[in-house]
Parts: C-alpha cells; structure tokens; sequence
C-alpha cells in the first residue's frame, strides 16, 4: 500500500464505458482513492506521460488492441506500476503474461464487495525486479561454438522473439520455454515458478559448459550445444542459439523428440535471423 500522504491512484483501462463508470463510482464511494478510466491503451499511455498511478486494472479484451501488449505497454512506461489483470475469460491469464509480475486477477462479471480488499491486497505487492527485462547484448562465453555474431536488438525485436517463444510453446503445448544467457533467464514463456525457471536456466548453463570442457579434453572441435533429457513427467530439450544464448523448452511427455528437435531448431534459427548483423 502506498505509504505517503499521497491520495493512492488507481488507473482503468478498459473499453466498456458503462463498466468503467461503474467501477469509478463503487470505488469512489467506498474507498478514498483516485480512479481514473482509459478506453485504450494509447490513452492509457499518455496519462502516464504527465500522472503517476500506483496500480492499473486492464481489460485484456480490449476493443480493436491487444490487452496483452497494453499491460506490456503500461509497465514499461512505470515500472513499479501494479497490475491487475482481467482475463477474456475465467480467471486464468494467458501462457504469454507468465513472464509478467501481476498483481491480481479480476474475473468477471466481479464481486464488487471483494473489489477493494483485492486491490488493497494487489497494492500490497512489490513488483519485482527485472520484470521485462530487455534482451542484451550477449557477452563472451567461456564455451566457444562456432556461431554468427549478433547485434543489440531494438524494442520490436523484443516483441518478434516473445511471438516465437509464444508460437512454440503453443505448438508443443510446452510447460515452458526459456531464452537464457549462460544461467540468467533472458525472457520466457512459462508455467513453471520463477525458481524452477531459474534452476533450469543452470543446469543448461553447467551442461553447456561440461559440453566444452570434454570438448578440449578430447581435443576436437566444440560443435553447437545441444541435449535432451527424459525423466519424470517432462522432456527437457535445450539448443544452442549462439555463442552463449541457449533455447530450453519443457514438455509433457507425448510429443515425439523429432518434433520437439525441429520445432526448436526452427525457432533458433528465426530468433538467430532476429539478432544477425546486418
């Protein structure tokens, strides 16, 4: 909850008029925060420019855009910006949104005596660090594969390889897929925790290495980084992207290895495209 003597701010963003009247008016009425409605992203944007809102409730169904990059959108432009999400349907967010540190979902139609209690709990809520990262400039590895020489990638870059990762976690029905530099997770499309996540992310790392180190034992060339592991309830399958950047992806057993192979390759070889110098 925001601490200061500053009146807490509370952003809607969404296209239905009569829904955001209704909610401006409950909440005006039995809390003391300051709402303001936003019927598009784009307004929503430019309120941030000149204001300062302590958390934003988004439609993800907004009218003629996508709810989605919208959220994106308002947490890149305030960073500590609380969100509270209201999916198309139910109370489950889309598998694209796992990388994204929300703060609350309002299913509908919504329970207005349990409005404020959840958004005072959403408030309550820190975001966390490191939410969107940018995708960097990948550094030197200590592993040395034979790989093309990439560049920084723009803004719109970012949204290119989060569609890949998307479009191959919705092909494989992935649990999770994973970018990753050495053993930081880059960006990821994933129903897995963050700390799972972040364990996978070392495990590729340290068999990334092992790979290189028998490499030079044996005295021949490191060629790409690739592995597969079966166990358990999932297929864990990781590929070299370039020189220290590695695709993971993790799947429910039931998708043959080919196909985990091709797709993953395929999505390597875009994402590579992506950060080629011209």
């Amino acid at each position: 909850m925001n601490t200061t003597n500053r009146q807490t701010a509370i952003m809607l963003v969404d296209s239905s008029e009569a829904f955001t009247a209704m909610l401006c008016e409950y909440l005006e009425q039995e809390s003391d925060y300051r709402v303001a409605a936003y019927d598009s992203h784009a307004a929503a944007l430019e309120a941030l420019e000149s204001d300062r809102y302590d958390l934003a409730i988004v439609d993800l169904g907004l009218n003629g855009e996508d709810g989605a990059d919208a959220a994106r959108g308002l947490r890149r432009r305030q960073p500590d910006l609380r969100l509270i999400l209201i999916p198309l349907s139910g109370d489950q967010l889309p598998i694209e949104l796992a990388d994204l540190d929300v703060q609350g979902v309002l299913s509908m139609p919504p329970f207005l005596p349990d409005l404020v209690p959840e958004i005072e709990q959403a408030l309550s809520k820190s975001v966390a660090q490191g939410d969107l990262l940018e995708i960097g400039v990948p550094g030197v590895s200590d592993a040395t594969l034979p790989v093309e020489e990439v560049s920084v990638p723009t803004e719109s870059d970012d949204s290119k390889i989060d569609r890949l990762l998307h479009d191959l976690a919705n092909e494989l029905n992935a649990v999770a897929v994973v970018l990753s530099q050495k053993n930081q997770v880059i960006t990821q499309i994933s129903l897995l925790s963050t700390d799972e996540v972040n364990r996978l992310a070392q495990v590729v790392a340290d068999s990334c290495d092992t790979s290189t180190r028998v490499a030079e034992i044996l005295g021949k060339e490191q060629l790409r980084f690739e592995q597969s592991i079966e166990g358990g309830e999932y297929v864990f399958y990781s590929l070299a992207v370039s020189d220290n950047l590695v695709l993971s992806v993790a799947i429910q057993h039931g998708v043959p290895l080919g196909m985990i192979r091709h797709r993953a390759k395929e999505t390597a070889d875009e994402i590579r495209t992506v950060f080629k110098k011209e």
